[in-house]
């Protein structure tokens, strides 16, 4: 059976070694050099870093699938869509359009 990954608060941990809190949010949210030992320089967080050509391009193509399945949820009504996804039935249109979404007639 898989061991948990989570261990004490503040700590993940996979097998039996630990890797504490502050790993994680470097790691995540990057750190100024000389935050700690050995940090010589000034590192972006995965999640500050611009998304590459290929992230950007995933993104559109998991938000138009989720769009897709809640139009045909919706028996392709646009109207009944946006209220589903609680917005504005002019904010799915443009969407619908900029993702090139084909909906039968």
């Amino acid at each position: 059976m898989p061991r948990p990954l989570l261990g004490r608060p503040g700590e993940l941990t996979k097998g039996r070694g630990t890797l504490p809190d502050t790993l994680l949010e470097s790691e995540l949210f990057g750190y100024k050099a000389g935050a700690f030992t050995d940090a010589k320089k000034d590192k972006l967080g995965r999640c500050m870093e611009p998304p590459g050509e290929n992230e950007t391009m995933n993104m559109k193509n998991l938000e138009a699938v989720f769009i897709m399945n809640m139009l045909r949820r919706h028996q392709w009504n646009r109207i009944k869509t946006a209220k589903a996804l609680g917005i504005h039935k002019s904010t799915l249109f443009r969407k619908v359009k900029s993702l090139q979404i084909q909906i039968p007639a």
